[in-house]
């Protein structure tokens, strides 16, 4: 009986506990996209052509690219959309792989366990890569 009752109270309390994490990782969470989305500029979207431009500046009509990726020049349609108008951090990015449940990024491990790396391009106020 003892033994039972033990456990219910571990039960519980590991609950209580996960329940209290629970709540605290949702409102890091609520303040990070607050914080993205107060941040966000309005951008009027538009039609605009994309693509190598050669073709039409080129005398002999070639191309500039050699890239295999590059596309002939082509007409694209944005809807409106909203951007952040600054970088991503490395304090705000890895404070969101943290709550999504993911380990760093191989880039910033590297930086990070390498002693002749430069620390400052992983600081909390640099642009995450």
């Amino acid at each position: 009986m003892k033994f039972n009752k033990l456990l219910f109270c571990l039960f519980v309390g590991s609950c209580v506990v996960s329940g209290c994490d629970n709540s605290q990782k949702e409102a890091e969470a609520a303040q990070l996209r607050q914080t993205s989305f107060d941040n966000m500029v309005p951008i009027k979207g538009g039609r605009f052509q994309m693509g190598d431009f050669g073709t039409l500046i080129d005398e002999d009509k070639l191309p500039l690219s050699t890239d295999p990726s590059t596309r002939p020049l082509h007409w694209v349609s944005l809807s409106d959309f909203s951007m952040g108008k600054y970088r991503v951090t490395w304090a705000e990015f890895n404070r969101w792989l943290t709550l999504q449940g993911r380990d760093k990024t191989e880039y910033y491990l590297d930086v990070l366990n390498n002693p002749y790396a430069k620390k400052d391009k992983i600081s909390d106020n640099y642009p995450a890569k």
